[in-house]
C-alpha cells in the first residue's frame, strides 16, 4: 500500500477539502499519514485502513498519487446511489449469550460476523425489510435491581431477506437511536414498496446540496 505524509504545501489542495476519516470522523491534517483507495479516491488514516484489513470497496488497491479535487454538479438520484456505493456504517452491538454478533454495511451489503466464523453477508438487493423490535426479557433486566436500574432497552435489529431469512443482531437503545438519526435503514427497508423503491440512501448525508465532490 501507499502511504502520503500530508505536507502543508505539497498537498494544500487536498487540506482544503477539510477531508474526513470515515471510520474515526477525525478531520485529516497536516503530518497524518493517510491512504487513498484506488476505487473509490475516500482517504483514510492508516490506523483505520489497517482496521478494514487494508480493504475497502472489496479490493486493497491504493493510489500512489493523491487525487485533485473538482466539484462537478449532478443529480439527486446519481449522488444518492453514490452515496450507497461509498457507504461504511458499523453498528455498535451489544453481547448476548456471551456472543457477540457484529455488523457492517459496506459497499453494496451488510456484514454479519465480518471475517469471523460464520460470516454472513447480506446484499443490499435480497433485503426485503429492516426492522427493530424490543427484547422484552432483556429489557426487563436491565431496569430491574440486578443491574442497578440501567432505565435502558434493549432490542432486536432484523434484517429479513427476499428468502424468508431473517438475521439478528442485539442492540442497545442508544445505538437504535442513532440509526435513527444517522441512516434510512428503517425508512428505507420497512416493507412498503413505494418508499423502499425510492432513491434514498442507507447513510443520511450532513450535506444536503446536490454538489457532489469528485475526485481525479
Amino acid at each position: 500500500m501507499t502511504v502520503h505524509t500530508l505536507g502543508k504545501e505539497k498537498h494544500s489542495n487536498f487540506l482544503a477539502q477539510n477531508r474526513i476519516d470515515p471510520i474515526t470522523g477525525d478531520l485529516l491534517k497536516e503530518n497524518d499519514e493517510i491512504v487513498i483507495c484506488a476505487s473509490c479516491k475516500s482517504a483514510f488514516l492508516v490506523d483505520s485502513w489497517e482496521y478494514m484489513d487494508k480493504k475497502h470497496c472489496e479490493q486493497s488497491l491504493t493510489l500512489k498519487e493523491i487525487p485533485v479535487n473538482e466539484v462537478v454538479r449532478i443529480n439527486l438520484v446519481a449522488k444518492n446511489k453514490n452515496l450507497d456505493r461509498l457507504a461504511f456504517y458499523k453498528v455498535k452491538t451489544v453481547e448476548k449469550f456471551y456472543k457477540q454478533k457484529t455488523l457492517v454495511l459496506e459497499s453494496g451489503h451488510f456484514i454479519i460476523n465480518k471475517k469471523k466464523r460464520g460470516e454472513i453477508i447480506i446484499y443490499l438487493e435480497e433485503i426485503d425489510t429492516i426492522r427493530i423490535e424490543k427484547d422484552e426479557l432483556y429489557s426487563y433486566l436491565a431496569n430491574s435491581f440486578l443491574f442497578k436500574q440501567r432505565q435502558e432497552d434493549f432490542y432486536n435489529l432484523i434484517i429479513t431477506t427476499k428468502y424468508n431469512k431473517a438475521h439478528k443482531v442485539f442492540i442497545s437503545e442508544y445505538e437504535v437511536d442513532r440509526i435513527e438519526r444517522e441512516t434510512n435503514f428503517l425508512r428505507k427497508y420497512n416493507g412498503l414498496n413505494h418508499i423502499q423503491n425510492t432513491n434514498i440512501p442507507l447513510i443520511i448525508s450532513p450535506n444536503e446540496k446536490v454538489n457532489l465532490d469528485v475526485y481525479f
